[in-house]
């Protein structure tokens, strides 16, 4: 079915025309809108309690601006003292670690001492064996002195 342009216009008028009528009505109409007076915000009662809560917020947001600004501040205390005392105990650590073979020094230059130098020494990995000979006024004989480096050393001993 094919349409002409006057079959379409006269279309276009009929669909169009309602709406062109309540355009035209209203437009000479005396007619008015009104709302109740519940749909209004109530200004008098309304802006003094929000702006009590409002300033209520900004004292609370004041507070809160305040604690975490001294909650930073304490951390940045507590890392540094943190910090200095990681700094203290690796000193000590390292000075710890540094001295740990001083007493057995002490002791072996104490005993090498008074029984004189090894006229023998035998290293390996399990132990140190060190031998003296010691002469005294109505005594000869030798002395063993022997350092052990693991449990291993102990077998190899007996």
């Amino acid at each position: 079915m094919t349409m002409t342009i006057k079959q379409f216009n006269r279309f276009c008028l009929l669909t169009c025309a309602p709406f062109i009528g309540l355009f035209i009505w209203l437009l000479y109409s005396n007619m008015s809108i009104s709302l109740p007076g519940t749909a209004y915000p109530k200004d008098a009662a309304a802006v003094p309690a929000i702006t009590k809560q409002t300033g209520q917020l900004l004292g609370d947001l004041d507070l809160a601006k305040k604690t975490a600004t001294a909650t930073a501040q304490t951390l940045k205390k507590s890392i540094a003292l943190y910090q200095a005392t990681n700094a203290s105990m690796n000193s000590i650590a390292k000075t710890a670690s540094a001295q740990v073979g001083r007493p057995a020094k002490i002791y072996d230059r104490r005993i090498t001492r008074k029984i004189g130098t090894p006229m023998q020494t035998i290293q390996s990995d399990n132990l140190q064996a060190q031998l003296f000979a010691v002469h005294a006024q109505n005594f000869s004989g030798y002395a063993l002195k022997v350092k052990l480096k693991t449990d291993k050393g102990m077998k190899m001993v007996l």
